[in-house]
């Protein structure tokens, strides 16, 4: 963004989460958040591939835990410099990334004023569970596809949130963030639910429409609904 800071954080977790990420000169999600005034931040997380195999093996069994930390932990290194205000952070994330942000919802101390939760996995032991056909792979992925089950700590919730899921997700089905306002209903959480109607998971799926109902709607969230104030 420009001028001085310390702006506004929006911390952005990739998907995967065993994906060898690097930000690309141009991402789109990066730039029209930094349109809107707010710094992001890509954090390289315990589990991005390409960072060595203790790096990747760390991330094991960590969903929501330490992985978390390590994406928790670029606020603090924003404040540190001077660029970022860390009483005024979101978290935005889709697939692995949307995991993370309803984590970040549920974890303690809380250090986000919103989440935006996109295509977000709620259930991990479900999710896995459509990938352990392999049995060769299955010990691999029980054990790396394991942390907070988000789903069953809606009671914990702290944060408002604007949950983003496309209706013909097929790697992240919508019932994945169906079930998680079913909980949030139950202990009457705030949140807005935005469905992309002919969306599945991929970014290359989403159209113009898509991409501008997202966009101002993540647009006016950010600036009027996330937490007391707006960010």
């Amino acid at each position: 963004p420009d001028g001085e800071g310390p702006f506004p954080i929006v911390v952005m977790p990739h998907g995967g989460p065993w994906v060898s990420y690097r930000p690309s000169p141009f991402d789109e999600w990066s730039q029209f958040l930094a349109s809107q005034g707010y710094l992001v931040i890509d954090p390289l997380f315990r589990g991005t591939t390409g960072l060595g195999t203790d790096h990747w093996l760390s991330s094991f069994g960590e969903w929501g835990l330490a992985m978390s930390d390590d994406m928790d932990d670029g606020i603090t290194y924003l404040a540190e410099q001077g660029l970022g205000d860390p009483d005024r952070a979101a978290m935005f994330g889709w697939s692995f990334g949307g995991y993370s942000a309803f984590a970040a919802s549920v974890r303690s101390p809380q250090v986000y004023q919103c989440v935006i939760p996109g295509a977000g996995v709620s259930d991990p032991i479900e999710l896995r569970a459509a990938f352990t056909g392999n049995r060769v792979l299955r010990p691999q992925l029980e054990q790396g596809y394991d942390g907070l089950v988000t789903v069953n700590m809606a009671e914990d919730v702290s944060v408002p949130m604007l949950i983003i899921h496309g209706d013909l997700d097929q790697r992240v089905r919508i019932n994945q963030s169906e079930q998680f306002i079913t909980e949030l209903d139950r202990y009457n959480k705030p949140y807005e639910f935005l469905v992309l109607e002919g969306a599945d998971h991929f970014d290359n799926t989403l159209g113009y429409d898509h991409r501008m109902s997202m966009y101002q709607t993540m647009a006016r969230y950010l600036r009027e609904d996330c937490g007391p104030g707006g960010l």
